[in-house]
């Protein structure tokens, strides 16, 4: 039986896990039912230019990435995101969950359940990353179990090098741009073609659009797919957000990414009951635990 009203409305909550997250978790899905009020947002600014990269990163890096099958999902993980610039303000999120959000949240739960193994339901990254380019400040949120985070950094010194190599992406000249930021080397392709400080994540810092950039051990690959002139707002969400320093945000991704049914069952009060699909059973949060095969992007 449905109900409706103006403010809130029953939904289903779908998270599929993707396989490669966990091995365990490969054929698995967990399902939360809740009440969600409808989410106000705040316009920072309007965006002059729009651009899409795609996302290729390891969820297994106990393997080599040039050894892994383009067909072995458990150890690839994909996303879209999409990154907004406007004057005053960048935003960069993943398209995959924006959309599987919407749909959610539009959606009759009998034709979500219906269709839960759907491309179209199937989430992405859930972090989301403003620029203030006046303040030089960088604001990150990200919703972990049904808790959503936020802390927020000065807009980091890559201290990039550039380098005289170049190549061409989408039909525009690239120059080179090395770095090492928070454990890991980067390197980076931009044009002064498009000459805007703004790149994927929290990249920024060099001379023009940054098309691509990617650790030297290929564990994160983000690269340009698409950009257009477009004018749409820039907007945040307005959020309960539990403030917190990166560090703590960290430990507490870890722990939730670890063991997700425990850290929800303890930390958000959330009863999960978790079956695999293919035979039914139940499994314990134990059975469910286990120890991350990868590292975040921030190792330090």
């Amino acid at each position: 039986m449905k109900t409706h009203c103006k403010q809130i409305k029953r939904w289903i909550l779908a998270i599929v896990l993707a396989a490669g997250t966990m091995d365990a978790f490969a054929q698995m899905q967990i399902v939360i039912t809740g009440d969600e009020k409808e989410t106000k947002t705040d316009q920072l600014d309007h965006s002059y230019m729009e651009c899409i990269y795609n996302l290729v990163y390891l969820r297994d890096t106990t393997v080599n990435p040039a050894e892994v099958p383009s067909d072995n999902r458990k150890s690839v993980k994909e996303d879209v995101l999409k990154l907004q610039i406007g004057r005053d303000y960048t935003k960069f999120f993943s398209y995959k969950t924006f959309r599987a959000d919407s749909l959610i949240k539009t959606a009759d739960p009998a034709q979500i359940m219906a269709n839960l193994s759907s491309a179209m339901y199937k989430k992405g990254e859930t972090y989301t990353i403003w620029r203030n380019i006046p303040q030089a400040n960088i604001i990150y949120t990200d919703k972990i179990s049904r808790e959503s985070y936020k802390y927020e950094e000065p807009v980091p010194d890559f201290k990039w090098q550039i380098q005289e190599d170049t190549c061409t992406i989408m039909g525009y000249k690239c120059e080179k741009a090395t770095c090492r930021f928070r454990g890991r080397d980067y390197i980076a392709w931009f044009t002064t073609r498009i000459p805007v400080d703004a790149g994927p994540w929290k990249f920024s810092g060099l001379p023009g659009l940054i098309l691509k950039v990617h650790d030297t051990r290929n564990h994160y690959v983000f690269e340009l797919a698409g950009l257009r002139e477009v004018t749409v707002p820039i907007e945040m969400e307005q959020q309960q957000y539990i403030k917190a320093t990166l560090k703590k945000y960290l430990a507490t991704l870890r722990k939730f990414t670890e063991d997700p049914i425990g850290y929800m069952s303890t930390y958000s009060n959330i009863r999960v009951r978790v079956t695999d699909s293919k035979t039914g059973k139940e499994r314990t949060p134990e059975e469910m635990a286990e120890t991350m095969k990868y590292d975040f992007m921030e190792i330090q």
